[in-house]
Protein backbone atom coordinates (compact mmCIF):
# COMPACT_ATOMS: atom_id res chain seq x y z
CA UNK A 1 0.00 0.00 0.00
CA UNK A 2 1.33 3.71 -0.91
CA UNK A 3 2.10 5.36 2.30
CA UNK A 4 -0.02 8.34 2.41
CA UNK A 5 1.84 9.60 6.07
CA UNK A 6 3.52 13.07 5.75
CA UNK A 7 7.93 13.43 5.95
CA UNK A 8 7.17 14.68 9.53
CA UNK A 9 4.46 11.65 11.39
CA UNK A 10 5.40 10.51 14.54
CA UNK A 11 7.06 7.52 15.46
CA UNK A 12 2.93 7.03 16.85
CA UNK A 13 1.27 7.36 13.51
CA UNK A 14 4.04 5.47 11.52
CA UNK A 15 3.12 1.95 13.72
CA UNK A 16 -0.59 2.76 13.74
CA UNK A 17 -0.30 3.24 9.80
CA UNK A 18 1.98 -0.85 9.81
CA UNK A 19 -0.73 -1.84 11.99
CA UNK A 20 -3.73 -0.97 9.49
CA UNK A 21 -1.43 -1.38 6.48
CA UNK A 22 -3.34 -4.97 6.28
CA UNK A 23 -6.75 -4.72 7.34
CA UNK A 24 -7.45 -2.86 4.11
CA UNK A 25 -5.23 -4.82 2.09
CA UNK A 26 -8.20 -6.39 -0.03
CA UNK A 27 -8.15 -9.15 -2.41
CA UNK A 28 -11.45 -8.32 -4.02
CA UNK A 29 -12.63 -5.77 -6.34
CA UNK A 30 -14.86 -2.87 -4.92
CA UNK A 31 -17.44 -3.10 -7.50
CA UNK A 32 -18.00 -7.22 -6.09
CA UNK A 33 -18.65 -6.04 -2.77
CA UNK A 34 -22.18 -4.66 -3.92
CA UNK A 35 -22.76 -7.75 -5.64
CA UNK A 36 -24.93 -9.86 -3.26
CA UNK A 37 -23.44 -12.81 -5.33
CA UNK A 38 -20.15 -11.89 -5.10
CA UNK A 39 -19.60 -10.33 -2.38
CA UNK A 40 -17.61 -12.39 0.45
CA UNK A 41 -19.52 -13.88 3.57
CA UNK A 42 -17.87 -11.83 5.47
CA UNK A 43 -19.27 -8.55 3.86
CA UNK A 44 -22.60 -9.87 3.07
CA UNK A 45 -24.24 -8.36 6.74
CA UNK A 46 -22.91 -4.85 5.84
CA UNK A 47 -24.29 -4.62 2.22
CA UNK A 48 -27.65 -5.83 3.69
CA UNK A 49 -27.19 -2.86 5.94
CA UNK A 50 -26.49 -0.64 2.75
CA UNK A 51 -29.49 -2.00 0.92
CA UNK A 52 -32.06 -2.05 3.77
CA UNK A 53 -32.94 -5.11 4.41
CA UNK A 54 -35.54 -5.36 6.84
CA UNK A 55 -34.76 -8.66 8.48
CA UNK A 56 -31.80 -10.32 8.91
CA UNK A 57 -31.00 -13.71 10.52
CA UNK A 58 -27.49 -14.88 11.21
CA UNK A 59 -28.72 -18.80 11.23
CA UNK A 60 -29.58 -18.34 7.13
CA UNK A 61 -27.62 -20.02 5.02
CA UNK A 62 -25.14 -18.04 2.74
CA UNK A 63 -27.49 -19.07 -0.27
CA UNK A 64 -30.62 -17.54 1.61
CA UNK A 65 -28.45 -14.67 2.63
CA UNK A 66 -27.64 -13.48 -0.65
CA UNK A 67 -31.20 -14.35 -1.56
CA UNK A 68 -32.56 -12.05 0.65
CA UNK A 69 -29.80 -8.74 -0.56
CA UNK A 70 -30.72 -9.51 -3.96
CA UNK A 71 -34.11 -9.24 -3.60
CA UNK A 72 -33.48 -6.06 -1.69
CA UNK A 73 -34.62 -3.44 -4.34
CA UNK A 74 -37.10 -5.54 -5.57
CA UNK A 75 -39.02 -5.34 -1.99
CA UNK A 76 -38.55 -1.69 -1.60
CA UNK A 77 -40.22 -1.02 -4.57
CA UNK A 78 -43.26 -2.86 -3.81
CA UNK A 79 -43.63 -1.57 -0.33
CA UNK A 80 -46.73 0.14 0.52
CA UNK A 81 -48.77 -1.44 -2.38
CA UNK A 82 -52.01 -3.41 -2.59
CA UNK A 83 -49.85 -6.21 -3.89
CA UNK A 84 -47.63 -6.20 -1.17
CA UNK A 85 -50.45 -6.03 1.52
CA UNK A 86 -51.45 -8.95 -0.17
CA UNK A 87 -48.23 -10.56 -0.39
CA UNK A 88 -47.86 -10.15 3.83
CA UNK A 89 -51.41 -11.08 4.25
CA UNK A 90 -50.84 -13.99 2.15
CA UNK A 91 -47.13 -15.43 3.75
CA UNK A 92 -48.75 -14.55 6.94
CA UNK A 93 -51.54 -17.64 6.73
CA UNK A 94 -54.97 -15.39 6.34
CA UNK A 95 -55.14 -16.60 2.61
CA UNK A 96 -56.15 -14.42 -0.51
CA UNK A 97 -58.02 -11.08 0.51
CA UNK A 98 -59.91 -8.12 -1.20
CA UNK A 99 -58.49 -5.09 -0.81
CA UNK A 100 -61.43 -1.77 -1.38
CA UNK A 101 -59.37 1.24 -1.49
CA UNK A 102 -61.00 4.60 -0.88
CA UNK A 103 -63.50 4.95 1.78
CA UNK A 104 -66.88 6.81 1.91
CA UNK A 105 -66.40 7.22 -1.63
CA UNK A 106 -68.75 4.39 -2.51
CA UNK A 107 -72.39 5.70 -3.23
CA UNK A 108 -75.58 3.26 -2.19
CA UNK A 109 -75.86 1.81 -5.82
CA UNK A 110 -72.13 1.03 -5.71
CA UNK A 111 -70.73 3.31 -7.98
CA UNK A 112 -67.97 5.76 -7.60
CA UNK A 113 -67.97 9.80 -8.28
CA UNK A 114 -64.08 10.65 -8.41
CA UNK A 115 -62.67 13.13 -10.71
CA UNK A 116 -59.58 14.00 -8.52
CA UNK A 117 -60.33 17.70 -8.11
CA UNK A 118 -62.35 17.89 -5.07
CA UNK A 119 -62.05 16.04 -1.73
CA UNK A 120 -65.34 15.63 -0.62
CA UNK A 121 -64.49 14.96 2.93
CA UNK A 122 -62.87 16.84 5.86
CA UNK A 123 -59.73 14.88 5.32
CA UNK A 124 -57.73 13.38 2.64
CA UNK A 125 -58.69 9.82 2.48
CA UNK A 126 -56.23 8.81 0.55
CA UNK A 127 -54.61 5.59 2.47
CA UNK A 128 -57.91 4.81 3.48
CA UNK A 129 -59.31 1.09 2.71
CA UNK A 130 -60.81 -2.56 3.75
CA UNK A 131 -59.44 -5.53 3.49
CA UNK A 132 -61.95 -8.96 3.14
CA UNK A 133 -60.83 -12.01 3.80
CA UNK A 134 -61.73 -14.40 0.98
Amino acid sequence: MTDLLPKNASALEKRIDTVNASRFDLNIRISALWNPYACPIDFLPYLAFAFSVDYWDENWSQDAKREVVAQAIKVHRHKGTPGALKDMLRAAGYGEVELVEGLDARRRDGSVNRDGIYFHSEFEHWALFNLRLL
